[in-house]
């Protein structure tokens, strides 16, 4: 494949502060004439992005998927068309470093994957009606939904190289989000003929053969849904809303957001650690499992359209034209990376919930603990190579312990505080 860098994109270096900072990583030449469909990276520095450009009413349209190997710094061509198509998505399988893209060409929708961050491509399905959502569990178990002619929905699998149409059908329901945790266990939200909210989680347990309703609320619109595992999910809609299950959808709680604003996507890191992100540039964040919420600063006012992280610190956002990613520089306040403060640094148990043993090679020194916020939630001296601190008045969460000597930051620690 001809690696043709044709796109510059603009990437600005930050100051760290005492918050979450998102770079402008990616801003495409024209936007009013092109339109970015998807986005998703694999790794911190490899990624893809899907787009439409506009030709003329007798041409149609080009379609490219454009990756990256640095992080966003420059873009190129990965894989392109002409005519009557149309860009729709781009997923991932970040364990493999796999790719899967699906357009239009013609009126029918295609599905391609690589599986060598896109120096080759491959089709794995040919002339869907309409196809409407993949999930990718990984190269061997891949699952999508299609529409039959506008009549009726279908579940199929892509299991071991062999495709497999028509699994199941969904009747009386519409389905527009599917997300599978496994190879067997798998949810999609749907609409119903009557209300066309997305209001309706359905639950398979058979590897896409057999659907039950686990979920309905028509004060729902669900626009986002991630599951950590079989058991531990989430959904993100209109108004501020985001719903959790910690056993599989039998139950669900409302978390409290302290927001209005529609919620687009949602992206957990693991069970703790997840981001929402919609309307108006909003960004929150939760370090305790949807517990609590915090409002990161973005600078943005347009809709943020999707997220991914690739790591516990490093993610991207998606509004209509440009990409953006974080910087994990809310605990920090000088021009360092923080993965290379840590090595003299120890804090045991980690997780815990009483009293911690904070030790390094440092004899002196002062030792900060801060939260998400930034704010400095405790303060003292250190004397000795080891040195204690009861953090069971703590918020169960994640906080960031920071060692400084005669001014100079020398180490940084992350600390993970459980309930009782």
């Amino acid at each position: 494949m001809n690696k043709r860098f044709s796109l510059i994109v603009m990437f600005f270096i930050i100051t760290y502060s005492s918050f979450a900072q998102w770079n402008h990583a990616m801003l495409l030449n024209s936007p009013g004439t092109d339109s970015i469909k998807d986005v998703d990276f694999v790794t911190e520095n490899s990624g893809m992005y899907c787009y439409d450009r506009y030709v003329s009413p007798s041409q149609g349209n080009d379609i490219y998927v454009q990756s990256t190997f640095d992080g966003g710094f420059s873009w190129g061509d990965s894989w392109a068309n002409s005519g009557y198509v149309n860009s729709y998505a781009i997923k991932t399988v970040r364990s493999q470093q796999a790719y899967y893209y699906a357009y239009n060409w013609e009126g029918f929708y295609r599905i391609i994957m690589s599986a060598d961050n896109g120096d080759s491509w491959r089709q794995i399905k040919g002339a869907i009606w309409w196809f409407t959502d993949l999930s990718a569990v990984d190269t061997s178990h891949v699952f999508f939904i299609h529409n039959d002619n506008g009549t009726k929905y279908y579940l199929d699998k892509y299991i071991n190289n062999v495709i497999t149409m028509k699994v199941d059908s969904f009747t009386n329901f519409i389905p527009s989000l599917l997300f599978f945790t496994d190879s067997v266990t798998g949810y999609v939200a749907a609409s119903t003929l009557a209300d066309s909210r997305k209001h309706v989680i359905l639950k398979t347990s058979g590897s896409g053969l057999g659907w039950s309703t686990v979920f309905s609320d028509t004060s729902m619109n669900i626009r986002s849904l991630y599951f950590t595992n079989d058991s531990i999910g989430f959904l993100a809609g209109d108004s501020g809303h985001i719903i959790k299950t910690i056993d599989g959808g039998q139950n669900w709680q409302q978390l409290v957001t302290n927001t209005s604003h529609d919620l687009y996507s949602i992206f957990f890191v693991n069970d703790l650690v997840g981001y929402a992100a919609g309307d108006a540039g909003l960004i929150m964040n939760t370090q305790d499992g949807g517990i609590t919420w915090n409002v990161q600063s973005t600078g943005i006012t347009t809709r943020f359209k999707k997220l991914i992280f690739v790591n516990d610190s490093t993610g991207f956002a998606l509004t209509g034209n440009d990409v953006y990613k974080i910087h994990p520089s809310f605990f920090l306040n000088i021009n360092e990376e923080p993965s290379m403060l840590h090595e003299s640094l120890a804090v045991y148990p980690n997780p815990a919930n009483g009293v911690v043993t904070v030790e390094s090679t440092a004899t002196r020194s002062n030792i900060e603990i801060l939260n998400t916020a930034g704010a400095v939630v405790y303060s003292g001296v250190k004397n000795a190579s080891h040195f204690t601190i009861d953090i069971s008045s703590f918020i169960p969460g994640i906080y960031i312990l920071r060692e400084i000597q005669d001014s100079q930051l020398i180490g940084t620690q992350k600390v993970v505080v459980m309930p009782y």
